[in-house]
């Protein structure tokens, strides 16, 4: 009997995740991508993106940063994935200066920060959920130079082509401001159907 019980059950958790369509984990890691972009007007040098208080890792960091040409929301590729076991850090600490020019050495201009930015808590429990499943990845962008800082969090599943037609959820700032319940990624075809801002999303089904 208990042997019959034990292959009833695992039967059933079987046929869950088929119909679920759950990706298996292969990592303690979630998968994520966090980058800013210079939304201000004028071009910007030394730029980082690192970790607060014992996270000493460095997510992002350029010498010198144009104005960004695009229009905002941004998101960042993804580059740390699940099996790195590395986790959306909970806040970052973002530094720059002023650009003084060509001929100028670095490092003399306006110092702006450090900044530090909340972020882990500003995404979904259930998106970041999603970032422990393999395909599936986050992708944070900070907006910077333009006025206060502003988070922006895209979720997508690269288990088909491109990366811009597999976002899944997006949310944050802009959209808050915005009041926007929809969003079509840009670079999509005209005839490709809008993606749900937060809470309007319509998730995968997971299987923890």
């Amino acid at each position: 009997m208990k042997l019959y019980l034990r292959l009833l059950v695992g039967t059933a958790t079987l046929f869950s995740a088929a119909a679920c369509g759950g990706a298996s984990m292969f990592g303690s890691g979630e998968a994520f991508g966090l980058g800013f972009v210079n939304f201000g007007k004028t071009t910007i040098e030394q730029v980082r993106i690192d970790g607060v208080g014992n996270d000493k890792n460095q997510y992002d960091g350029h010498s010198l940063v144009r104005p960004f040409l695009g229009k905002p929301p941004a998101f960042a590729n993804v580059s740390t994935l699940q099996d790195t076991n590395k986790k959306i850090p909970d806040q970052v600490s973002i530094t720059w200066q002023e650009f003084l020019g060509e001929n100028v050495p670095a490092n003399k201009g306006k110092l702006f920060g450090p900044f530090v930015v909340d972020v882990r808590s500003r995404i979904p429990k259930k998106v970041l959920q999603l970032a422990t499943k393999r395909k599936y990845g986050i992708g944070i962008g900070l907006a910077i130079n333009n006025g206060p800082i502003t988070t922006n969090w895209g979720l997508f599943y690269s288990g088909e082509r491109g990366v811009e037609s597999n976002y899944l959820c997006v949310g944050g700032d802009y959209f808050t401001a915005s009041g926007q319940t929809t969003f079509r990624p840009f670079g999509l075809l005209e005839e490709a159907k809008s993606i749900g801002v937060w809470p309007n999303c319509k998730l995968p089904c997971v299987i923890y």
